[in-house]
């Protein structure tokens, strides 16, 4: 890839701290692809690609393959089975007294590094998910219900299996979840200012230490 402005070179660097260094390599290796050569063109000209093309090109990049981290990971899908216990027991609670059936929430674990506007967010399948997905944990952007991507899902095993969307910001999000899930999780909530389980603003100075809220502290066994 030719480098020919300042801008664009400021550009890239840019870009990259946002997670899409992987589509700049691919672009730049990749002249023989029409695709790849328009954005190269592009970049080029106006110094410029939307985050739409970024991601576009960041698609060609990822390589689906399994991270071995089961030791880690265990950890994580100890957690969410604490998690699920707990709000069992408070859900059967709560309907002894209100007298009928009520609906289980499915727990949530946020976590996210310095760069990633979002962070992601991690959610048990339920027990309709197709056969290969059962047991895993989905990983997806933490955002809006329409703008949330499917970054991929940590297998019951412990691997990790990227989507073709995960940017390198995100699966260093999944990485510090392996290396460390409480860490990753304090570590977000402060940064964010919301419960990393629950998503609430957090206003307690001491929740705000802990980066997640007395009762979500409670319910996943903190």
């Amino acid at each position: 890839m030719q480098l020919k402005t300042q801008k664009t070179v400021d550009f890239i660097q840019q870009k990259s701290a946002e997670g899409y260094g992987p589509a700049f390599n691919w672009i730049a290796n990749n002249p023989q692809n029409n695709f790849a050569k328009s954005l190269n063109d592009q970049l080029t000209r106006n110094s410029f690609l939307s985050d739409k093309q970024l991601s576009a090109a960041m698609r060609n990049t990822a390589t689906i393959k399994i991270d071995t981290r089961k030791d880690n990971f265990q950890k994580l899908f100890e957690a969410f089975e604490m998690a699920r216990k707990t709000g069992k027991e408070r859900l059967e609670k709560k309907e002894a007294e209100v007298g009928r059936s009520l609906t289980m929430k499915n727990p949530i674990f946020r976590a996210g590094v310095v760069g990633d506007t979002h962070g992601i967010r991690l959610t048990m399948a339920g027990p309709n998910a197709r056969p290969e997905n059962r047991g895993c944990l989905y990983v997806t952007e933490d955002a809006p219900y329409e703008d949330r991507a499917y970054l991929g899902k940590i297998m019951p095993d412990g691997g990790f299996k990227p989507s073709r969307d995960a940017t390198d910001l995100q699966r260093q999000a999944v990485d510090l979840v392996a290396d460390d899930p409480w860490k990753a999780a304090i570590e977000y909530g402060r940064a964010m200012g919301r419960c990393s389980m629950c998503g609430r603003t957090l206003t307690a100075d001491k929740s705000i230490e802990d980066g997640i809220g007395p009762v979500c502290k409670k319910n996943w066994g903190l």
